[in-house]
């Protein structure tokens, strides 16, 4: 992906009322504390990361700080991820991302001495990357697309020229209590879901028993959280 894809995803985050940060990843990103930041033992201080400082401002209320985002949805985009291994730069996050699909979980950032400082990670949070796939790139390991929905773009058939068009402004920003509101967690397609896309499934996973392969439950719990919002799945039944 390149630059026209960071400015569409700018652009779905201005119009839809996101928090929105982009941040470059490195091909040197080899642990969290490339994406985080790092305690300066010859400065005494920790050097936070942008991502860090906006990460904090999302676990604040608006009434304890002046810049708070805790009450409003953010989106950080990782453009060109795969430069680096994600499981060593993202590793927590992955690893807490699935936790929090039942319960609440911190993230841990390291301190000097072995001290952790541990961040609430919630709902009002979102990742996103943007990746491409050449001899500079890493692969995606099971690990990582077990966690994420992908998305593969065709190739442009038509080219349009640039047009220096300035983006009209947002009618503010969308509150996290509104967009929880938006998602169907239980849904009402649970009986048909069973019947039909459950077996479907379960009769791929028989097919794939013969190279030691499966789908596992979280994939078919992500299948299935997908078919319950997505509007053009739910006009069809």
């Amino acid at each position: 992906m390149g630059q026209e894809n960071l400015n569409c995803l700018s652009s779905i985050a201005h119009f839809g009322g996101l928090n929105f940060l982009s941040i470059a990843v490195q091909p040197t990103w080899d642990s969290p504390e490339s994406l985080m930041g790092y305690f300066h033992a010859i400065e005494n201080k920790f050097d936070a990361t942008e991502f860090l400082r906006f990460f904090i401002q999302t676990t604040l209320s608006n009434n304890e700080e002046p810049y708070g985002l805790k009450e409003a949805m953010n989106i950080v985009l990782l453009d060109e991820m795969n430069l680096a291994h994600i499981e060593l730069y993202f590793a927590e996050f992955l690893s807490k991302l699935e936790i929090k699909r039942s319960k609440e979980t911190n993230i841990s950032i390291k301190l000097d001495t072995g001290l952790t400082w541990e961040l609430p990670l919630g709902d009002n949070l979102l990742f996103v990357g943007t990746m491409n796939e050449d001899e500079s790139t890493k692969m995606l390991s099971d690990k990582v697309l077990d966690r994420a929905f992908c998305l593969n773009f065709e190739r442009l058939k038509t080219l349009k020229s640039k047009q220096q068009k300035p983006l009209p402004s947002n009618d503010g920003y969308l509150k996290a209590e509104t967009f929880n509101r938006w998602i169907n967690k239980e849904g009402n397609l649970k009986g048909k879901l069973e019947r039909k896309y459950k077996k479907l499934t379960e009769e791929i996973n028989e097919r794939l028993s013969a190279c030691g392969r499966s789908i596992g439950h979280r994939v078919w719990q992500s299948m299935s959280a997908y078919m319950h919002n997505h509007p053009l799945v739910l006009h069809a039944f």
